[in-house]
């Protein structure tokens, strides 16, 4: 214990060129981020001018698919109401055969019932 209130001054020396080193390491990791960040915003500066060069091309890009998509809905717009013969001529085949097939059961059924359950062909 000192009979002083105040630390001697080689203690205090000490203290401050701790504190010195320190805060010179602290500046140094800060210099080291800012250059880092430094190079981060030049690249991203130089991707930027790089994209913006082609947002014409974006734009004239837009304008061909607009035309497309209005062209593609013109032609929709043609042929809405109309089915490929692909589909019709089955769904005829097969809706004449079950139609046959049904009027077979249905007359099946009223002369059974008409002869009481026997079939009478």
């Amino acid at each position: 214990m000192y009979l002083e209130t105040e630390k001697p001054a080689a203690a205090r020396v000490l203290e401050l060129e701790g504190e010195v080193g320190t805060l010179q390491s602290a500046v140094a990791a800060a210099k080291a981020a800012q250059t880092g960040a430094e190079h981060e915003l030049a690249r991203l500066t130089a991707q930027m001018h790089a994209t913006t060069g082609s947002a014409e091309s974006i734009e004239e890009t837009m304008a061909r698919l607009q035309t497309e998509n209005s062209a593609h809905e013109k032609r929709l717009e043609t042929y809405r109401y109309s089915l490929p013969l692909k589909w019709v001529i089955p769904a005829l085949v097969v809706m004449l055969v079950g139609g046959f097939l049904a009027g077979l059961w249905w007359l099946d059924a009223l002369i059974r019932r008409r002869h009481g359950g026997f079939r009478v062909y």
